[in-house]
């Protein structure tokens, strides 16, 4: 069975069609993230390899998460948050 994209009037008709979870299937329950960010803008920069500043003209960093729909307002998540504290950070979203 296909997988449809739903815009405009097709998805605000289908909201809230599938209120049942046991019906949702699991595939449709995560949401992948995956983002680049460039800047150009020539400027010092700490190298975390060599432990020393350079001069860098381009600056390309990642941005990636995962969210998981564990119940039906609440989303898990996991993410790995390069563009501005370059750590992994767990995080909950709730709809409501």
């Amino acid at each position: 069975m296909g997988r449809k994209c739903l815009f405009g009037d097709e998805l605000r008709q289908s909201w809230g069609k599938n209120s049942d979870q046991s019906s949702v299937d699991p595939r449709d329950k995560g949401l992948l993230t995956v983002a680049q960010r460039t800047e150009r803008i020539p400027r010092v920069t700490y190298n975390y390899d060599t432990g020393i500043l350079e001069l860098v003209d381009t600056k390309i960093e990642y941005f990636a998460g995962f969210q998981y729909a564990i119940a039906d307002p609440l989303l898990l998540g996991v993410f790995l948050n390069y563009y501005l504290v370059r750590d992994v950070t767990l995080g909950a979203t709730l709809f409501f």
